[in-house]
């Protein structure tokens, strides 16, 4: 026979569990990116009082005659990656998913495998500049100016937001824009990028700049401010057109553009993801399954159907018009559980006296 403090034991330790989950999710509501989390309840132990019995020629079946025993255990929790409300702000920067991916940063600039990787639908980002003297012409040429790289990061956690190289093709005469073409979609399975990071050149979204004093050799620093960000993620400057990068070739400045664009990662299970604290970033395991990565608003593959959408961030999906009142009945179920405890101890009592 099962003591019935126990069955109310049990269900008091799951309950604090989905406590716990709803406390989160309550608030997430407010966190960008936040995914919320729901739990799964099943039951412990059953008493089989009767078997249950097949129909005979003259009689139905015998239904079996069972009932929860053990009260219910934590069986499982999923992480609902619905789309999240997006909210204006006007920041240049900021960046919201409308559609199917994640954002992907890394944790080191060059990063070499899945496991330097976090995943996220939070795009609260900003430009920050790492001066490199020498990057792209002597450091003599431009006396005391600077030289180096905007990077695209998470100013969070100084993680680098990963972009995703395109090709160029230059206007065909003066005046006219150029074509940007944004990378084909690709698929690799397991803990290594497989041909990902050679196909689609995959690095941190960086536009380079000069800034020379005297004026001869200036790069992008004057107009950092006006770059923007289009649906398919290529950040363009004032003109529409992408910034400029520069190399030394045989001693001469030779000007190009960056064809960037910000990368988006999807997988076979987004339930296989592991929740980092915080529940807005997610790292890689195998049972993810196969992860793609490609471009947003192209209209072709898995992440084509999705688009950027600049000067906005996903709110969390937890709702506080749903969460409230699940809270609610948590509590009451916790309530009820504790009262079954008290019950119980009162007729261990009672029957402890009877004994006497």
């Amino acid at each position: 026979m099962s003591d019935i403090r126990t069955t109310a034991t049990n269900s008091l330790q799951t309950i604090d569990h989905w406590l716990k989950a709803l406390a989160g999710n309550l608030t997430g509501s407010n966190v960008v990116g936040y995914r919320s989390t729901r739990v799964q309840f099943s039951e412990v132990l059953v008493d089989q009082i009767r078997a249950g019995g097949p129909a005979l020629a003259n009689q139905g079946a015998v239904n079996p005659m069972q009932y929860a025993v053990g009260g219910t255990q934590l069986s499982a929790t999923k992480t609902d990656f619905s789309q999240g409300a997006l909210t204006a702000t006007g920041g240049a920067a900021d960046l919201a998913i409308n559609g199917n991916g994640f954002f992907v940063l890394s944790k080191v600039a060059n990063p070499t495998s899945m496991n330097d990787l976090v995943f996220t639908r939070a795009g609260s980002f900003s430009f920050q500049s790492y001066v490199e003297p020498n990057k792209f012409v002597p450091q003599s040429q431009i006396g005391t100016g600077t030289q180096g790289v905007y990077r695209l990061v998470d100013p969070a956690t100084g993680y680098f937001v990963m972009s995703a190289a395109g090709n160029y093709r230059p206007p065909a005469a003066p005046g006219l824009p150029g074509e940007p073409s944004a990378p084909a979609e690709r698929t690799g399975n397991g803990m290594s990028f497989g041909d990902i990071s050679a196909a689609m050149q995959f690095k941190p979204m960086e536009i380079p700049f000069i800034n020379d004093p005297n004026g001869q050799l200036n790069l992008n620093h004057d107009n950092i401010a006006s770059l923007k960000f289009q649906r398919t993620g290529i950040v363009v400057g004032a003109d529409g057109e992408p910034p400029e990068t520069a190399e030394v070739v045989n001693g001469v400045l030779v000007k190009s553009r960056v064809d960037k664009y910000v990368a988006l990662a999807s997988f076979t299970s987004n339930e296989g993801l592991s929740r980092n604290p915080g529940g807005t970033a997610f790292d890689y395991t195998q049972a993810a399954g196969a992860y793609r990565v490609g471009v947003a608003g192209t209209r072709s593959g898995v992440l084509g159907s999705s688009e950027l959408v600049a000067g906005n961030l996903e709110t969390g999906n937890s709702s506080v018009n749903q969460t409230l009142p699940e809270l609610t009945i948590a509590q009451k179920a916790f309530t009820a559980n504790v009262k079954i405890v008290s019950v119980g101890n009162t007729l261990q009592d009672d029957l402890n006296q009877l004994i006497r």
